[in-house]
């Protein structure tokens, strides 16, 4: 059992520590708003796969997948939404920091705040790649001839490790290189580079 947990883990960190739109928006979110926000914000990520992983324990995500119409709809709704913040982030890359928009970057400052868990939940939970792992993966370890629950979580305990500890990782780097004295040109550099990456994604989701 402890050699089937270790698989398990091996698989797991493996995939998580893999760079896709939530370690890098947990990046940008390290850069952007800090280590405890984009802490808090990652436990979205790891709400989305505790739901992915349910899924797959009681069949339901094997329906999903075996229903184009409803596979599709919810990949192409995640790779919109990626868009949308990508191209939030890349609009950010050419406004003027210089000038005086105090009341308004305060409230984008305010929104970021109360948006921040949910980005990070549907990009996660609508990531067609999260559906067919935990389709594919989890039937290999759970015996339906046993107790669910007693199998599940253990799974489910190593997963959400995974899926706090690697993005996590990915928050401290952002902020860390944040915190270098760098200029407005590089920052909005930055945000074009990142804005592209999110939007390139997304057409890569979309498409396949």
């Amino acid at each position: 059992m402890i050699s089937t947990y270790l698989t398990y883990a091996s698989i797991s960190a493996l995939v998580a520590c893999t760079p896709g739109p939530s370690n890098y928006i947990a990046a940008y979110n390290g850069a952007k708003s800090g280590v405890y926000k984009a802490a808090v914000a990652i436990t979205g990520h790891m709400s989305a796969v505790l739901l992915l992983a349910f899924l797959a324990a009681i069949g339901l995500s094997t329906f999903i997948m075996n229903s184009p119409p409803l596979f599709t709809g919810i990949k192409l709704l995640g790779a919109g939404y990626l868009f949308y913040i990508g191209y939030g982030i890349f609009m950010s890359s050419r406004s003027d920091s210089s000038n005086d928009n105090a009341p308004l970057e305060a409230s984008q400052k305010a929104s970021r705040k109360r948006h921040l868990w949910q980005q990070h939940f549907f990009v996660a939970a609508t990531n067609p790649k999260a559906m067919i792992f935990f389709t594919a993966l989890f039937p290999q370890f759970i015996n339906p001839q046993q107790n669910l629950l007693s199998q599940f979580a253990p799974l489910a305990m190593i997963s959400l490790c995974s899926s706090f500890f690697f993005p996590f990782v990915y928050a401290l780097i952002g902020h860390n290189a944040n915190k270098l004295n760098v200029s407005n040109q590089f920052i909005r550099g930055f945000n074009f580079c990142i804005g592209l990456i999110f939007m390139g994604l997304s057409i890569m989701l979309a498409i396949k």
